[in-house]
């Protein structure tokens, strides 16, 4: 079956990224269902981007409801980026946005990591890849660390939340040492009030 995915671009002016959001409107259900969330630095170029991808860019072709919904969940974002604390998993699924996590996450151990984390990881909290696995009787803090690295959604399953047990800030988005996704990291966890006591690395 042939899908249009359809993307959103999301420019905060407090962080030096632009932000696709991908998804797809199902008009058997009337829903719209998140494909990915990408994050570029200030360095990728925005129109390469959609240049060498499959994705639409959003449309007048769309519906009114639509639209609508995107300007909300565009809303969403800038506001979180201004401070304000937001759970952003929670006000999309408020405003009708589906986010199949189960699709990605399909192990009964991944779903239960992703299901802990968006319970109980929310604004100005933190916590470490084996505390992860403490709370859920497992000493695989290893997996858990390749489970958030697979994670679409970043920013809406807060994976930037999680820091080693050490107290360093650990990875990003697959990227461990001398990134700008690690900085990126940094920055998010400072903008969230959370402070380690070891976070120079």
């Amino acid at each position: 079956m042939l899908k249009n995915i359809f993307a959103l671009s999301i420019h905060p002016e407090e962080f030096d990224i632009s932000i696709i959001v991908s998804f797809e409107i199902m008009t058997s259900n009337d829903s719209i269902v998140l494909n990915s969330v990408e994050i570029l630095d200030k360095n990728k170029s925005i129109k390469d981007h959609f240049k060498n991808s499959n994705l639409l860019e959003v449309s007048n072709h769309l519906r009114t409801k639509d639209l609508s919904t995107l300007a909300k969940l565009k809303n969403l974002f800038y506001d979180y980026f201004k401070g304000k604390k937001i759970d952003l998993f929670q006000e999309m699924k408020n405003i009708g946005i589906k986010i199949p996590y189960e699709k990605t996450f399909r192990t009964a151990f991944s779903t239960k990591v992703i299901e802990w984390i968006l319970k109980n990881l929310k604004y100005g909290d933190y916590t470490s890849y084996s505390q992860i696995g403490q709370n859920l009787d497992s000493k695989a803090y290893q997996a858990i660390g390749n489970i958030l690295r697979k994670n679409p959604f970043p920013l809406i399953i807060p994976c930037h939340r999680v820091i080693k047990k050490n107290g360093k800030i650990g990875g990003f988005m697959g990227k461990i040492q001398n990134s700008w996704q690690k900085d990126l990291k940094k920055c998010l966890l400072k903008m969230e009030k959370i402070t380690m006591q070891n976070n120079k690395n």
